[in-house]
């Protein structure tokens, strides 16, 4: 049998800062400081504030802090929040093929030990950067089975092994004990993606409960805890409950020549990653033609699977309206961006962008879905306006702005950051933020970036 769970902790136990190719580390912060900046602007929604006061009734030692409330917990407490903070946005970081949410889920662990710890910038950076290699190379080896075939939110569920894994490397655990911090994952829940379909509240703790678990894994193989030590390729483990076709060999191929991390994509849209490249079709037909709303018969999009299935024309929450593919054209279509702002409620009742959202045909192409099924990091999608007039425009998309092979620009990550955070803190505490970041690898204590990040 494999030995697939020892052969990847081995690899995260012994890789050092030193180990990491330059451009990995520039990778590792700008993934720092795009979590930031969500985090930091998600922290003032009525939601987060929900999510603080319930947790805040549990208590928990003061080892931690939490995003702009000037308040500390217990570690797995700490990352709990903030990873479901994080996520309520939808603008965290994502990786194509492995359906994942690495930011989320591995971040708030990793703050939240090194915090205790008091570890340094290069620790940090480490960290992330083995939290990212175990979601993304799990991800990978389960999906896409995982969601198409078993409706399961993979990001939620790959997530814990992210927070185990920067939570061993922080700890320093050995591989013994890094087989155990992936072991003790056994705990991380399945999560069915019915919660986003809905636009269940409870769906922003698919952030912050993988982190959670994670946390808690970590910190219990740091104090002996043994978990099973074939969690990934046993007949009963992780790989085979989750996945009707998994493929172990990616979790351990080119360990230490390809690093996960640099296939991140940085999100655009303040959508469901699935509905971007309808999004960036949607909008080029907007740029390169006259279109008027009212004057649009109908709009049919041509997509593949599962994303086909984004079809709610009415949905009822914030939360929905980002996994409505219908309401994030129209809204495209009016504002000419799928921006934070469009989410309001007010928006989600305007009877305009309702009222075109039921124009909106979503339907699944057979060419297309053996086109993304054949290629896994492509989501093809084709937008069509009809016009009263008889006139059509129609725009094809693959990728989407902000996906490893069409990335955001450094200048363009700047800018989404200081978006983000400028208006909840100040001009001159983004730009503190963005320096201590963008010098992680220098700061002796990470408590610096932990300061200006949890007090508002």
């Amino acid at each position: 049998m494999e030995e697939t769970t020892k052969e990847l902790a081995q690899f995260l136990s012994r890789v050092q800062f030193d180990d990491l190719p330059p451009e990995v580390v520039e990778q590792a912060k700008r993934c720092l400081l795009d979590f930031t900046g969500v985090t930091i602007a998600a922290a003032e929604e009525t939601a987060s504030q929900k999510i603080f006061d319930f947790f805040r009734k549990l208590g928990g030692f003061e080892e931690s802090s939490v995003v702009k409330y000037a308040y500390r917990t217990s570690c797995p407490l700490a990352a709990l929040i903030n990873g479901s903070v994080a996520h309520e946005l939808e603008l965290d970081d994502g990786h194509i093929v492995a359906h994942a949410h690495p930011g989320v889920t591995s971040i708030p662990a990793a703050l939240a030990v090194a915090e205790k710890l008091r570890s340094t910038g290069k620790d940090l950076l480490t960290a992330i950067v083995v939290a990212y290699e175990a979601v993304i190379r799990i991800g990978e080896a389960i999906c896409p089975s995982t969601i198409y075939g078993r409706g399961i939110h993979a990001p939620a569920l790959v997530g814990t092994f992210g927070g185990a894994s920067a939570v061993g490397k922080l700890l320093r655990l050995n591989e013994a004990g890094m087989v155990h911090a992936l072991g003790n994952c056994c705990l991380t829940p399945v999560a069915p993606f019915q919660t986003f379909k809905e636009g269940a509240m409870i769906k922003d703790l698919y952030g912050g409960w993988p982190a959670f678990v994670g946390t808690i894994a970590g910190l219990m193989a740091g104090e002996g805890f043994s978990g099973p030590t074939k969690i990934l390729e046993g007949p009963l483990g992780f790989c085979k409950n989750v996945s009707d076709d998994f493929d172990l060999k990616k979790i351990t191929e080119n360990l230490g020549q390809e690093w996960m991390i640099m296939g991140i994509y940085f999100k655009k849209h303040a959508s469901c990653s699935l509905s971007h490249t309808t999004m960036d079709a949607t909008l080029a037909l907007m740029e390169s033609h006259p279109i008027i709303p009212d004057e649009i018969e109908k709009v049919v999009v041509k997509t593949h699977r599962f994303a086909s299935d984004l079809n709610e024309k009415a949905p009822k929450t914030s939360s929905a309206a980002k996994s409505s593919i219908p309401f994030c054209v129209s809204l495209a279509i009016h504002n000419r961006r799928v921006s934070l702002e469009g989410f309001s409620e007010e928006n989600i009742s305007d009877e305009k962008i309702l009222t075109l959202a039921e124009k909106v045909d979503l339907r699944l192409d057979p060419e297309l879905d053996k086109i993304h099924l054949a290629h896994e990091n492509l989501r093809p999608s084709i937008v069509k306006v009809y016009l009263r007039d008889g006139r059509v425009f129609a725009e094809r998309r693959e990728v989407a702005k902000g996906w490893a092979v069409n990335p955001m620009t450094d200048g363009e990550l700047e800018e989404k950051f200081r978006g983000l955070a400028e208006a909840p803190l100040s001009k001159k505490r983004a730009t503190c933020i963005f320096e201590l970041i963008n010098g992680t690898e220098n700061l002796p204590d990470v408590m610096p970036i932990v300061k200006e990040f949890s007090k508002f």
